[in-house]
């Protein structure tokens, strides 16, 4: 059967039918060597295929397990697996937003520590000023509270 013939048949679109040849789910009919019965690169569709199709089409959906629900698959098994990928969002949601949670903590922290460098920083600068004024008030009680005259003798060897 043509490929026109088939996609009238099962009411689809001549691309829709090339499609489900390259996929795979409707086999072409290959040409006998050295015969043209139709023209090239023009397949064949078995009508075989396009009965199975059909039937699938009035098949209840419980009941199906072609490729609609991926290969082998079930209504059963698409619908686990439906169920399955929405755990794993919500898992992946929560995660998300925990890991939002943890970096604004994060950021928090951070802030902190820096508040307190610079907090440190500030109280190494005012040590500094502290021991140049601790530094003065030494010198000046030095010159304060040394004797104006030193008596020489005391210093020098008289023997």
């Amino acid at each position: 059967m043509s490929v026109a013939d088939a996609a009238a048949a099962l009411s689809l679109s001549p691309q829709r039918v090339h499609q489900l040849l390259k996929s795979e789910h409707l086999e072409d009919v290959p040409l006998a060597a050295g015969r043209v019965r139709h023209r090239p690169g023009e397949p064949r569709v078995r009508l075989s295929d396009v009965a199975r199709l059909l039937n699938f089409r009035d098949s209840p959906a419980s009941e199906r397990t072609t490729s609609e629900y991926g290969p082998g698959g079930t209504a059963d098994d698409y619908g686990a697996a439906r169920a399955a990928a929405l755990e794993l969002k919500i898992e992946l949601d929560e995660v998300r937003d925990r890991l939002k949670v943890e970096r604004t903590r994060t950021e928090h922290a951070l802030q902190i520590a820096s508040d307190l460098l610079e907090m440190v920083r500030s109280g190494l600068a005012a040590e500094g000023k502290i021991d140049d004024v601790a530094g003065a008030y030494s010198m000046a009680l030095t010159q304060l509270l040394a004797p104006r005259h030193v008596p020489t003798e005391r210093f020098t060897n008289s023997d």
